[in-house]
């Protein structure tokens, strides 16, 4: 999978909240900050525990958007597409 990311571009990367084994959401975020710089603002939360204090003050500090499951297609597809567009904007800002 680190093969995968660190070939590839990427729209945005839906990241569990808990994974098993030794790398969690934080520390494949970290990971790709240090190695993707940039890849990392496409992050995007999701667990049934995102609501969890420690994840909220991870996502509240690294500003990373999370989606508490269970969640719709819908509900999916409206927190990347909100997601993007908060990126373009800060781009487009950053820009001028």
């Amino acid at each position: 999978v680190l093969a995968q990311v660190q070939q590839r571009r990427f729209d945005a990367i839906l990241l569990n909240c808990t994974m098993p084994g030794e790398w969690s959401a934080a520390r494949i975020y970290f990971w790709l900050k240090e190695h993707r710089p940039g890849l990392e603002r496409f992050v995007i939360l999701c667990g049934s525990n995102a609501d969890d204090p420690e994840i909220g003050r991870f996502a509240a500090e690294q500003r990373v958007p999370a989606l508490a499951k269970p969640f719709s297609p819908k509900q999916l597809i409206d927190a990347i597409r909100t997601h993007l567009e908060s990126l373009r904007s800060v781009s487009s800002s950053a820009g001028r």
